[in-house]
């Protein structure tokens, strides 16, 4: 059966100010995810029940409290650890999501920390491994951002690494000819390379975007650029300009010669 399509996130803002384009996750990429994950964590409880056997070889058999101790261990790992660490130290990804090409993020659009990824692990417990998926299955179809509970609770999304914005393709940019003296005169060292993207991610959006959008945006990527540079822009000279000038002036000092 196919896999219903994809809802598209387009209101997200970042902290940074950079507005994105997601693609959620549907139901049948997580289910196949799920269950890449769960051939991942049969294998695990193989190869840790195997180091028990071996240990015991070694040392001796186990005391029974140590045995039992060792089963509530795997059986926690594997359970709920198994994905919490995954996700909160692999940028958002299991093995399973890693290989159906999608991953756990923040509502903002941002990476998931231990939290947001405790979160869901409590809760998919319950949503996924108590009720076969159930509860997981209805609340994925029934939410407008395909969110299972977990997702509610955390503030998370698992969205699409494959149909996200494509890397910036070469282009230089080139401020307007009455600008061009401020850009060559900006010193733009203090700027790191995530502050030149996030500029140049605005004239990589600008044009999809409405009017009043593009200026709100300009102008609060601009109030980010005139922090991180300590300087302000001549009277006058619109937000995009000046980014425009940011953009232009890190190409030149930066640009491979």
């Amino acid at each position: 059966m196919a896999e219903p399509p994809q809802n598209h996130v387009r209101d997200i803002v970042t902290p940074e100010a950079v507005l994105l384009d997601l693609t959620t996750a549907g139901v049948g990429t997580r289910t196949m995810a799920a269950l890449i994950d769960i051939v991942v964590r049969m294998v695990a409880t193989f190869l840790l029940a195997v180091a028990g056997n071996v240990l015991q070889d070694v040392t001796g058999p186990f005391p029974a409290w140590a045995g039992v101790s060792f089963l509530i261990v795997i059986g926690f790992v594997v359970t709920y650890g198994y994905g919490v660490l995954f996700e909160a130290f692999m940028g958002g990804r299991t093995p399973g999501k890693a290989a159906m090409g999608i991953r756990v993020v923040t509502t903002s659009g941002g990476p998931i920390g231990f939290r947001e990824a405790a979160i869901r692990g409590a809760l998919g417990v319950v949503e996924i491994m108590l009720t076969a998926g159930l509860v997981a299955f209805v609340a994925v179809f029934a939410t407008e951002r395909d969110q299972r509970i977990g997702d509610l609770v955390a503030g998370t999304l698992v969205v699409r690494e494959r149909s996200a914005a494509k890397v910036p393709a070469a282009r230089t940019f080139v401020p307007p000819l009455a600008a061009q003296e401020y850009a060559s005169g900006l010193d733009v060292t203090l700027l790191t390379g995530e502050d030149y993207l996030l500029a140049r991610s605005y004239f990589d959006r600008a044009h999809s975007l409405q009017p009043e959008a593009r200026s709100a945006l300009a102008g609060q990527v601009a109030s980010r650029m005139v922090h991180r540079l300590g300087t302000i822009p001549p009277v006058g000279m619109p937000p995009d300009i000046f980014l425009l000038c940011v953009v232009a002036a890190y190409q030149r000092r930066y640009a491979p010669r």
